[in-house]
This record gives C-alpha cells, structure tokens and sequence, in this order.
C-alpha cells in the first residue's frame, strides 16, 4: 500500500472521498495559458500551484463563471482594474471548517488578511468601479464580439498571404501563432517561437502606432475598442505580413537561395 504523509495524505484521501480530482506541483510552479478541461468530476483541488494569464469558460453557459461551483476562490489585481489588491472567497462548508480548526480556538486572523496594503480605500474604491462599472455583461459581449472581429481578420490576412501561421482564440482575447496549428501546450508553443520574428512585426506595428503585448503576440479586446480601431490593427498586420510574404518570395528566388539549396541537396 501506497504511504503519504503531512498535506499530502490529507489531500489524496479528500480525492478518493468524493471521487474527484487532485493537481498538485511540489515545488509551486506557475502554469500559464494553459488550457484545463475538466469533465466528469464534481470536485477539482488545486494544490501549491498557481494558474496565471487564464480564462475561465463554463462551455454549457458560453461564459457564465459563477456555474463551476467552486469551494475555494482568489481572484487577483484584474478584480481592481490593475491596482494592487486580492479578493477571495469560499463556500459555507469551507467556512465552517475554517471556524472549526481556528476561529473558535482564540485566533484574532486565521486568514492573515494584510490589511492596509490589500484593503486601503483606494484598492476598494477601485474594484468597486471596476466590479460596477467596467467587468458588466454589456461589456464582455463588445469583448467577444471584438475579439471574433480581429481574429477572423488575422485569419484572413494569413490565408490571403499564404502564411502558414495560426490564431488562438480565448474569450475577450487572441493570439498570433507562428505555427500551421494551435498548440496544445506550452511547451509546443514555445518551440514554434520565433523572438527575431517578434521583434520585427512589433516594431513594424510600433512604427505605426500599433502597439501590442511587448513580450508575445496576445492581443486583448477591451469593451471601449471601436471596430474602426480594430480593423485598423488587422490593416497593420495585413501590411507587415505583405512584407514578410515580399521578402520570402524574394529569398526564394534568388541565386544565393538556389545555391544554398543545391548545396543542401548535394551535402
């Protein structure tokens, strides 16, 4: 029989128990863009991992969050439009047992909220107008719809030149993939970037005043972008993947390719 000891065995038994599912990393890792789909299970516990620059998609809702029916949840700065503040929130029964181990055993913070750097009444003001004014139905529909637009004009423009590049596609944003294919991990991304490539149709962009996600090619809707703003990003990409498909077709038939290639051949 398979021994385990310490937060372990508590979490492997709580699996078994209610016949759901344990993630655990042993060293803390952080997953990013990653893309989890859980089906069949009532009951998901993620352990010492952290899950960054991802979506959450309920498919039987088309993007009604509050469905999963999570015990345990924490949402970051994005609650707060980018200010520094964390929120976090749990079930009845999650409270209950929280009360039970702590909060009747004379322990004034059981939670460790840090008060003043994570509560100040700028930090609330913010997720406030944010909750109320920014984060609405209203305005992840004109995100969607944004991002449908831009992604359906990228794809048009690399079939147009015959680039063999791909469009992730994830709620209000979207990705250029130097690859034929999505990828369906990190790691095959990773292997298909190209950081020279990056750096030139950035500044091609950039010259444009075009400016997207400096370190990849994440474009993300925001509920205040026009559609003449957007087509105005698929024209810009439209130009510089026309330059790009110029100079290959120009690479390609030239004498010093030909040779290259009569070389390769022969070698």
């Amino acid at each position: 029989m398979e021994r385990w000891s310490g937060d372990r065995c508590r979490a492997r038994a709580l699996a078994l128990v209610a016949l759901g599912l344990t993630i655990f990393s042993a060293n803390g890792s952080t997953i990013r863009h990653c893309n989890l789909n859980v089906k069949s299970c009532s009951n998901v516990i993620i352990r010492n991992l952290k899950l960054d620059e991802n979506w959450e998609w309920d498919e039987s809702t088309k993007g009604n969050y509050d469905k999963n029916d999570w015990d345990f949840i924490t949402l970051g700065k994005s609650i707060a439009g980018g200010i520094p503040v964390a929120v976090y929130g749990f079930t009845r029964e999650v409270a209950e047992r929280i009360n039970a181990s702590f909060g009747r055993k004379s322990v004034s913070d059981p939670m460790g909220i840090s008060g003043t750097l994570s509560g100040n009444a700028f930090a609330i003001a913010a997720m406030r107008e944010t909750l109320t004014k920014v984060a609405t139905e209203e305005a992840f529909e004109k995100m969607f719809a944004g991002q449908k637009r831009l992604s359906d004009g990228l794809d048009a423009v690399l079939e147009r030149h015959n680039i063999p590049w791909s469009v992730t596609r994830s709620g209000a944003r979207c990705e250029l993939q130097f690859m034929p294919t999505l990828p369906k991990n990190g790691s095959d991304a990773k292997n298909h970037f190209d950081w020279e490539l990056m750096y030139y149709t950035h500044l091609f962009l950039t010259n444009r005043g075009l400016l997207i996600t400096p370190f990849h090619n994440m474009m993300l809707i925001p509920p205040v972008a026009t559609e003449a703003d957007i087509d105005l990003l698929i024209k810009g990409w439209d130009d510089c993947l026309a330059e790009i498909a110029e100079l290959g077709r120009e690479n390609s038939s030239s004498p010093a390719s030909g040779e290259r290639g009569r070389r390769a051949s022969s070698g």
